[in-house]
């Protein structure tokens, strides 16, 4: 077995060390992830809506998104969606700033957010809706930065935790703490396409020793490194992976 963790552990630093050497603004396919900067806080359960004709559940604002987040930053413009009751109005206040958007007929509302340079500065969003009953939600801790999407099956899903040296990996995770991650896991199966996550297996979180050893080895060195190579030539960077 202890071989077995070794060779796994040592493809998955090759992987990384490849994928590296991408330029910045590159996404990575691989399972769902994501990593960014911010500091620790509680996460804020999301308004739900009832279901629709069959068993899919829809929030107000998408499962997607959740408090210490990472948003892509400039020059992309980051984009917001939820669900709401066809035709009404929804407020998004950013920033200092309030943007209004108006849902499709599918109840499917989109905000997309003013180019935002990247950045550790925690910023707070909130959403409210027109609907009678006054749907409202808040996003905090949300920094800006670049976004990763890690995808696969076994070689992606193998964790840190389960790395050669892996106890000295997780300490050096403490000094990551700009890097967030987002799990979406595979606890939802359908027939058909889903408008919204139905479960998370681990909502976004600040990397650290005790919050990664769940986390996909290949996803988290992959980010380490670009941001250990970001830091040395003055930017900033944040990832993700679901």
């Amino acid at each position: 077995m202890g071989a077995a963790y070794s060779r796994r552990s040592r493809g998955a630093r090759e992987v990384a060390r490849s994928f590296a050497k991408m330029p910045r603004a590159s996404v990575l396919l691989a399972p769902m992830l994501a990593v960014g900067l911010a500091q620790e806080g509680i996460t804020t359960p999301l308004p739900r809506l009832a279901p629709r004709a069959s068993a899919p559940v829809y929030n107000f604002l998408s499962a997607t998104f959740g408090d210490h987040m990472v948003l892509q930053a400039a020059p992309m413009s980051a984009m917001i969606f939820g669900h709401t009751v066809a035709g009404q109005q929804v407020t998004t206040t950013f920033n200092g700033t309030s943007y209004t958007t108006v849902a499709d007929e599918d109840g499917v509302w989109r905000q997309q957010l003013p180019p935002t340079a990247a950045s550790l500065t925690p910023y707070e969003l909130t959403f409210e809706s027109s609907f009678e009953h006054n749907l409202t939600a808040t996003l905090r801790d949300v920094v800006f930065g670049d976004v990763f999407i890690c995808g696969g099956q076994s070689n992606m899903a193998y964790a840190v935790g389960g790395a050669t040296n892996s106890s000295e990996e997780l300490a050096k995770a403490d000094n990551y703490g700009q890097i967030r991650q987002f799990v979406v896991g595979t606890g939802t199966s359908s027939d058909i396409p889903l408008e919204d996550l139905q479960t998370v297996q681990d909502p976004w979180h600040v990397s650290s020793k005790d919050s990664v050893a769940g986390d996909s080895a290949v996803c988290f060195f992959f980010v380490s490194s670009v941001t250990s190579a970001l830091r040395s030539t003055n930017n900033l960077a944040t990832s993700a992976s679901p």
